[in-house]
């Protein structure tokens, strides 16, 4: 069942079709805060002297206390509450990582790439801008299926979920498998200080019939038009004239960022909870997509959850877009914060996209193998508290 006004969307599904797998891959390559203390001395000294930390305050954003006290621990911080962050490989692409991500699925699952109807596509960025990255990993998989890309910038994964769901639920379709990537490294200059808060990865999950009861429950979603311009691609020129894109944040319009973030936030979660008749005590565990440091902290105080209901992969990854949601997942899973038969709601925004909010049961999902560890990985897992 849709339901649809202006903007905004309601869903809730009536089989019980969802999540049966879900794999991640990142880049061998990590990069740490001291990357740009032995390389760039010089920049983050003169950052010092600008007092150029974490600039998430505007008027609006002020006012929510819950804010103020979440990101109150990193406002000093030059590198934002981010310890280390994954970075593509030299001959590493957005589709090479897709479809490591892919190949660790399907094997998780116990599938060929035959056993697929439909492949999905979400890349920030895709390598060609305008093709997408879906028909380059059908080719490189070998795969006849259907392949589609969909882009709703950080909110792509719920929603390709959501469709999946319902192209399999009206009969289009037996298994979707969606894969999704991150490559922030290439369209960001580390000179920038807005790369000390990106990272690249990638995920994937198959979404198929599940047992009664499980699977995507309800989702509501709207578009974030009010962000178009905040944050958006420039073209430029490489050294060896090569055409490039780097990611750009509009001066004037970013100190609006955080009010809309905490928006976005409160419509989708409100929304999804009272449509679906749910109460916040009813969910068993929380992911929220992680921007910024201090936001998963943000969502747990807006909704009063206690901390081992949420995961914050933040420190770890950085910001990683459209995988973010999807990576947070999978990390609780393999640490077993979520269980079979577990209520969990996923909230993800994309600027220039969409907002969404999601309830799944969660069921039987086979999961990929753990990516390489770190040197945060190796004292302590991902997300623990």
């Amino acid at each position: 069942m849709l339901f649809i006004s202006g903007q905004m969307s309601f869903v809730k599904m009536n089989q019980a079709v969802g999540i049966r797998a879900i794999a991640v891959n990142f880049p061998e390559s990590v990069r740490t805060n001291d990357y740009w203390k032995k390389n760039y001395p010089g920049l983050l000294a003169e950052l010092d002297r600008k007092n150029q930390n974490l600039r998430l305050f505007d008027n609006d954003a002020q006012e929510n206390s819950n804010w103020v006290q979440a990101v109150k621990p990193y406002r000093e911080d030059i590198f934002r509450g981010a310890l280390e962050r994954r970075v593509l490989g030299e001959n590493q692409t957005s589709i090479s990582i897709e479809c490591g991500a892919i190949e660790k699925v399907l094997q998780a699952r116990k599938l060929a790439a035959s056993d697929v109807d439909l492949l999905i596509s979400c890349a920030m960025f895709p390598e060609e801008l305008v093709i997408g990255n879906a028909t380059s990993i059908a080719k490189n998989l070998g795969f006849r299926g259907v392949a589609w890309n969909l882009n709703a910038t950080c909110g792509g994964a719920l929603l390709a979920l959501e469709n999946a769901v319902a192209l399999i639920r009206d009969k289009r379709f037996k298994r979707v498998l969606v894969s999704l990537s991150c490559n922030y490294s290439k369209h960001v200059e580390y000179t920038n200080s807005f790369s000390f808060t990106l990272g690249d990865g990638a995920a994937a999950f198959i979404v198929e019939k599940l047992e009664e009861g499980q699977g995507l429950l309800h989702s509501y979603s709207t578009n974030t038009y009010d962000t178009c311009g905040v944050i958006y691609p420039r073209f430029t020129v490489d050294k060896m004239g090569t055409p490039k894109v780097l990611v750009t944040v509009n001066k004037e319009t970013v100190k609006d960022v955080t009010s809309l973030l905490i928006k976005y936030f409160q419509q989708c979660c409100q929304k999804v909870l009272s449509e679906s008749g749910m109460k916040v005590g009813d969910i068993d565990y929380f992911i929220f997509y992680s921007p910024t440091a201090g936001y998963v902290d943000f969502c747990a105080l807006e909704l009063n959850i206690p901390k081992n209901k949420i995961i914050d992969i933040f420190p770890q990854y950085a910001n990683i877009s459209v995988v973010s949601a999807i990576a947070a997942l999978y990390h609780a899973a393999a640490l077993k914060k979520i269980r079979k038969d577990d209520l969990v709601m996923i909230y993800s925004h994309g600027f220039s996209g969409s907002s969404v909010a999601s309830i799944i049961r969660w069921g039987d999902v086979a999961l990929g193998p753990a990516p390489t560890p770190s040197e945060n990985l190796i004292p302590a897992p991902v997300g623990a508290r």
